[in-house]
């Protein structure tokens, strides 16, 4: 009932006060799951901003009409990504009886990857309503849990909802039984389906996702000199650039490793496998630490990745002990330190996690390497367990010392693990440079271009590099496991063989590596 079924983010108050109004009416029977484990006293209950934008279905009122089977809407790129939709379906059926005729709507929503709430199944949203198909009565409505393994997942995405059956594991929200205007009954439809635009889709909506991107921007009330241009998320100009954020999560101790552990931000699939993919740059990370007999440990499926920009995209670092991350900190503090040598206006992220027994607390920060390594050198740049809250007050004091800042909308955050996340945005692919596509060494990679778009708003075209193969210039050895460090000096830069990955956005005023 949450969004991204989420105990962080707020009920779903559109869908609850519907439900609360029908309720109002003795023509009409309303029934709420309760969830055992969020129990709290209701003055205690607070109020979050979400932003989100919301537009009515357009559906033809004449229900009588409707042809009976199935229709699949299926999501695209973007819609997949950000709400891990793959598609849905309505299943139109009617039912003959002695005295009688219904119309039944089923509809489910189906993913292609797990769920933020449960990792080991796929939570789908479903809705049955029955309809007299007499007098276009509407008698009944429901919306449901229906959970999938992944591979019960993978038989379901071979079928339509004709065919699926009913053998998964099924939870009811909430019931509403009696005499259902249709208006509501749209909008219970809708809201228990939030974020899910292909339900607004199949009921009729007029609108375009560009038509929303296009009115977002009109609301957009933050200095245009901080976010020239949202395919640049990451393009820091000045100290207003500066953001952070504080995350709770549930317990994770028994899943975290003893030693500091990288996690990705990004992971992409291959024929074989899933990989968990890094800037090559986060294990000057590693190496630092490495130097005075500390670990940081990457995933076995970790792949890495170079990029044309000095944008410094750390990953997420979780910790068991406080004393492995107050190491991590000192280890950053002169990973910056030695990026600030180079470009002080360098975009740097970075995250510190911590896996306490009850929750695990994470703190995400990006800005201008200078103010990252301020923060970083601050006397308590991660919060004491005991004076959490405390200390979020302070750290919000101290940020608006920097005045008016940039939106920290939701592109800023990562779908899944709610950190910050200022994330490269992929570009048209322009002519490849090399036979192939491949360019063979860092040295050879051909100077950024700029299209026609870039041209008009100061944009131009970069390229990622998926990296095939490390050398280190100082010992030899692979520079993936070797202890040598280019950032701290001990050698030079590392001979690699590079493929091409993918183009995105920068501005022309970014600096090269």
């Amino acid at each position: 009932m949450r969004r991204s079924e989420s105990p962080l983010n707020r009920f779903n108050e559109e869908l609850l006060g519907t439900l609360h109004r029908m309720a109002q009416d003795a023509t009409v029977n309303v029934r709420v799951r309760l969830d055992p484990d969020m129990v709290g006293l209701a003055d205690t209950a607070t109020h979050t901003m979400e932003l989100d934008y919301w537009y009515g279905p357009k559906f033809n009122e004449d229900l009588s009409s409707l042809q009976t089977g199935v229709t699949a809407h299926t999501a695209d790129e973007r819609q997949q990504f950000f709400h891990r939709i793959y598609r849905t379906e309505f299943w139109w059926q009617r039912r003959t009886k002695e005295t009688s005729a219904e119309l039944i709507l089923e509809a489910e929503e189906l993913r292609d990857s797990e769920s933020g709430a449960d990792r080991t199944k796929l939570l789908c949203r479903y809705v049955h309503s029955v309809i007299d198909a007499t007098t276009n009565r509407i008698g009944h409505l429901d919306g449901s849990i229906r959970a999938y393994t992944p591979e019960e997942m993978i038989t379901r995405l071979d079928v339509d909802l004709k065919r699926a059956g009913r053998q998964t594991e099924y939870t009811k929200l909430w019931r509403v039984d009696g005499a259902i205007e249709i208006g509501r009954w749209k909008s219970l439809i809708h809201n228990h389906f939030r974020d899910n635009v292909l339900v607004s889709e199949y009921f009729g909506s007029q609108k375009s996702e560009a038509d929303v991107r296009e009115e977002l921007e009109k609301t957009d009330v933050f200095p245009k000199e901080l976010n020239p241009d949202r395919r640049v998320p990451w393009a820091c100009v000045d100290a207003r650039s500066f953001r952070m954020s504080v995350t709770h999560l549930p317990a994770l101790l028994e899943n975290i490793a003893e030693e500091p552990i990288a996690f990705p931000y990004v992971w992409a699939r291959g024929e074989k496998a899933e990989y968990s993919l890094f800037d090559l740059r986060t294990l000057e990370l590693m190496k630092i630490l490495g130097r005075d007999g500390r670990r940081l440990i990457f995933p076995a499926n970790a792949r890495f990745m170079v990029f044309e920009d000095n944008y410094l995209q750390m990953p997420i670092v979780m910790h068991r002990t406080r004393e492995a991350l107050d190491q991590t900190i000192q280890a950053y503090r002169e990973l910056a330190s030695e990026v600030k040598k180079e470009d002080p206006a360098s975009p740097l992220l970075i995250n510190l996690s911590l896996a306490l027994p009850e929750y695990a607390i994470s703190v995400s920060v990006f800005g201008r390497c200078t103010e990252v390594l301020d923060w970083l050198n601050r006397d308590q740049p991660f919060p004491p367990a005991e004076s959490v809250a405390d200390w979020v007050r302070e750290a919000a004091e101290s940020i608006a010392s920097f005045e008016e800042g940039v939106d920290t909308a939701l592109e800023y955050v990562h779908p899944e693990n709610l950190n910050l996340y200022p994330r490269r945005k992929v570009a048209p692919q322009r002519a490849a440079s090399t036979e192939g596509g491949e360019a063979a060494l860092s040295d050879s990679a051909d100077s950024p271009t700029a299209t026609a778009d870039g041209n008009e708003t100061g944009l131009e075209t970069r390229r990622a590099f998926k990296v095939a193969s490390t050398t280190c210039s100082n010992c030899g050895d692979s520079y993936l496991t070797c202890p040598c460090s280019f950032f701290c000096g001990d050698a030079a830069t590392p001979i690699l063989e590079l493929g091409f990955a993918f183009n995105y956005w920068a501005t022309t005023e970014t600096v090269n590596p």
